[in-house]
């Protein structure tokens, strides 16, 4: 029934026991932007390798490697426009404890979802979806910037951008000929602190059912400082 099924995920997912986490990180990345908040050329690579271990003190064995590459390229310089772009990978093996799963989207990665709403689920008996994250991720973003005019001395630009990606259980499960894609604008109110955002995704397949956020559409996004 449909508590056994319950029980059965909760321990899969290792719900039923304490969550006691002790790792290592290492990070190794190369910074080739012109400007770290608001770039107009150049490139950023990062390689993000966690290593969970009983001798950092935690219960669970496994590990986490998250490669990051980012790039920026002038197309039209007078009205400062230009191409960015992203690819960001995730993998995480052995014991993989629940705190440290995967999860896409949001006003910095997946844009056509809400905050972690792209990833495996659950669906209660309510109808809610609960996303419990997966063990892969693959997420592809490419936007045009171009600034606009100013308003009382603010400036403002916008941009036109195309996300897609993916998590799911194995690396395996990826499909690169059917990842989740949407497209959207957003605006930007560049200030001292760095450009307040706003961004409109559309999701343009796999949205019905047994997909994330199953029926959802559009996805609105507020926050500070560009998606990458």
């Amino acid at each position: 029934g449909e508590g056994q099924f319950l029980a059965r995920r909760d321990a899969q997912l290792h719900l039923d026991e304490a969550q006691l986490i002790g790792a290592y990180s290492q990070v190794v990345s190369l910074d080739l932007r012109d400007h770290p908040l608001e770039p107009t050329q150049g490139g950023y690579a990062e390689v993000r390798v966690t290593e969970g271990t009983r001798y950092a003190g935690g219960r669970f064995d496994y590990r986490q490697v998250v490669p990051d590459v980012r790039g920026f390229l002038p197309i039209w310089k007078p009205w400062g426009a230009l191409l960015a772009g992203r690819v960001r990978a995730g993998s995480i093996t052995g014991d993989v404890p629940v705190t440290e799963r995967l999860f896409s989207g949001g006003a910095s990665s997946h844009r056509g979802f809400g905050e972690r709403g792209l990833a495996p689920f659950v669906t209660e008996a309510d109808g809610r979806e609960i996303p419990y994250g997966g063990a892969a991720l693959l997420e592809l973003s490419l936007e045009a910037r171009m600034r606009l005019g100013t308003i009382r001395t603010i400036p403002i630009g916008g941009v036109v951008f195309f996300d897609g990606g993916d998590v799911t259980e194995k690396a395996s499960e990826i499909e690169l000929g059917n990842l989740h894609w949407a497209a959207g604008f957003g605006l930007r109110a560049h200030t001292l602190v760095g450009p307040i955002r706003a961004d409109l995704g559309y999701r343009l397949n796999r949205f019905g059912p047994m997909e994330p956020s199953a029926g959802s559409r559009f996805a609105f996004h507020l926050s500070l400082g560009e998606a990458f």
